[in-house]
C-alpha cells in the first residue's frame, strides 16, 4: 500500500509515526479553529491554503533536487506547516491585545510562508528557508508585532531557523562540518562546542550547520533545544528541557504526561528513560543553544554529556543517561563560557571561538537589515548611507548590534522591512 489513499475528500496519510502525528496535528487545529465563531478567523480563512498544501506535501514522493531525500524534506515541511498553523492560533489567540494593522501584518507574513512554501515543493523555488521542526520560533523575532507586545514575558528564544541570508561564517560552518560531520567517521559518539560574546553570531552558525545536507544525511533525527528559561515552563527546569526534546521528536504532550506519571521523585527519571528510548539505535544529533551557568544547581544535570552512561544509583538525574552512546550520534552546544562547555561536554571537546566581524560584513548585515534582500530589498536612503559608517563603529564587529542598529534607522526612516 502506499503512503495514503483516497477516502471521501481527505487523504489518509500513512507515513510513519511520527509524520502521521504532524498530519492529525495540523488537521486538528484547522478543525478546531474554523468551528469557532470567530470575524477575524472568517476574515483571514486561510483553511484552503493550509489543505492544499497539506494534501501537496502528503501526496508527493519526489523532489525535483535529486540529492535532497523527498521522505527528509516532507517531515520538514510538515513541521514548517505545523508552525504556521500554531502562529495562526497565536495570532488569534492575541486578537485582543493587536491593531487592526498588526494582525494585518502578521497574516499576511503566514500567507507569504504559505506561498513561498508552495513554490518550493513544487519546484519553482529552492528551499531557504533552512529546517523546520516543532520547535516554537514563530513570534519570537524581536520586530515581530506579537513579540512588541509580549517582550516583557518572552525570554531569549532561538529555534533551528537560519536567517535567509547568513554573512561572514562560510569558513566557520566549513569547520563545523569537517569536524562534526566528515573526520572520525566510526567514532562512537561527537561532541563540539562554539563559544563567542553575546551577538557574536553562535546560533546562527549552529543553525548553519544544522541545515547542511550532509548533516541531515548523516544524522536522523535532529534535534534543536535552545536552553533559556521560558516564564510559563515547568517548575523543574530539567523536566523543561527533556519534555522540548521530546516534543521535537514529534512525541505527543498526553504521552509525555503520562510517562512522567504524578508528581514525585522519579519523575525527571521516567521522562529522561523516555527520552534514551526514542534514541537508542539512532545517530542523531543535538543542539543545545544558549548554553548559561547562572544557576548552579542545573550544572551536575548537564555534565559529562560525553561519557557513557552508567546505570548507578544516580541514573535519570543527569542528561547524559538520556543519550545513547554508542551509534555515533553528536550533541553540539554554544555559550559565552568555555569553561561551561568543558563541564558539559568534556575537556578534551572541540571549541570554536567566534571573532567580531570584519567592517565590510558588519556594512552588509546592517544594510540587509534595513533594506532586506532578494526580491524583498529596496535602496538604502542617502542620509542612511552617510550616517551608516558612523553608526557601524558602535557595533564592535557584533552583528546582532548591527541588526539592532538597523532596526532602530528602519523605524526612523519609516521604511516597512
Amino acid at each position: 500500500m502506499g503512503d495514503h489513499e483516497n477516502e471521501g475528500d481527505e487523504i489518509v496519510y500513512e507515513g510513519d509515526e511520527i509524520e502521521q502525528h504532524l498530519v492529525k496535528k495540523v488537521r486538528d487545529a484547522i478543525s478546531k479553529l474554523v468551528e469557532q465563531q470567530n470575524l477575524m478567523i472568517k476574515y483571514f480563512s486561510f483553511k484552503d491554503d493550509f489543505d492544499h498544501l497539506l494534501e501537496n506535501i502528503i501526496t508527493r514522493k519526489t523532489t525535483q533536487d535529486a540529492k535532497v531525500d523527498w521522505h527528509i524534506e516532507r517531515r520538514n515541511n510538515l513541521y514548517a506547516l505545523n508552525n504556521l498553523v500554531t502562529e495562526w492560533q497565536i495570532i488569534i489567540k492575541n486578537q485582543k491585545t493587536l491593531s487592526h494593522k498588526e494582525m494585518y501584518d502578521c497574516c499576511k507574513e503566514i500567507k507569504k510562508s504559505m506561498t513561498k512554501m508552495k513554490k518550493e515543493i513544487s519546484g519553482e523555488e529552492s528551499s531557504s528557508r533552512g529546517d523546520h521542526d516543532g520547535s516554537v520560533s514563530h513570534h519570537q523575532q524581536p520586530n515581530h508585532p506579537i513579540y512588541e507586545r509580549n517582550k516583557n514575558q518572552v525570554y531569549r528564544w532561538s529555534s533551528r531557523h537560519a536567517p535567509r541570508k547568513v554573512l561572514g561564517l562560510d569558513n566557520k560552518i566549513l569547520e563545523m562540518e569537517r569536524d562534526v560531520v566528515l573526520q572520525n567517521v566510526n567514532d562512537s559518539f561527537k561532541v563540539y562546542g562554539v563559544v563567542g560574546v553575546a551577538g557574536i553570531g553562535k546560533t546562527t552558525l549552529c543553525q548553519a550547520f544544522f541545515r547542511l545536507n550532509s548533516v541531515k544525511q548523516r544524522f536522523s533525527p535532529r534535534i534543536w533545544v535552545c536552553l533559556s528559561k521560558q516564564e510559563h515552563g515547568r517548575q523543574d527546569y530539567r523536566e523543561e528541557i527533556v519534555v522540548r526534546m521530546l516534543k521535537c521528536l514529534g512525541i505527543d504532550d498526553q504521552v509525555i504526561d503520562n510517562a512522567a506519571g504524578k508528581n514525585d521523585v522519579c519523575r525527571l527519571k521516567r521522562l529522561i528513560l523516555l527520552l534514551r528510548l526514542q534514541l537508542i539505535g539512532k545517530r542523531y544529533l543535538i543542539v543545545l543553544d544558549d548554553a548559561w551557568n547562572e544557576d548552579k544547581s542545573v550544572t551536575p544535570f548537564f555534565s559529562n554529556l560525553n561519557q557513557k552512561e552508567q546505570m548507578d544509583e544516580n541514573w535519570g538525574e543527569e542528561l547524559a543517561y538520556g543519550l545513547p552512546k554508542g551509534r555515533g550520534g553528536a550533541v553540539v552546544s554554544s555559550s559565552t563560557s568555555d569553561a561551561l562547555l568543558k563541564t558539559m561536554l568534556g575537556n578534551d571537546v572541540s571549541l570554536q571561538y567566534l571573532q567580531p566581524q570584519t567592517d565590510e560584513i558588519i556594512s552588509e548585515i546592517f544594510k540587509d537589515a534595513v533594506t532586506g534582500y532578494g526580491e524583498d530589498a529596496k535602496e538604502l536612503p542617502q542620509h542612511l548611507e552617510d550616517l551608516k559608517a558612523k553608526w557601524l563603529k558602535k557595533c564592535d564587529g557584533i552583528p546582532l548590534a548591527a541588526k539592532l542598529l538597523a532596526t532602530i534607522a528602519r523605524e526612523s526612516s519609516n521604511i516597512k522591512a
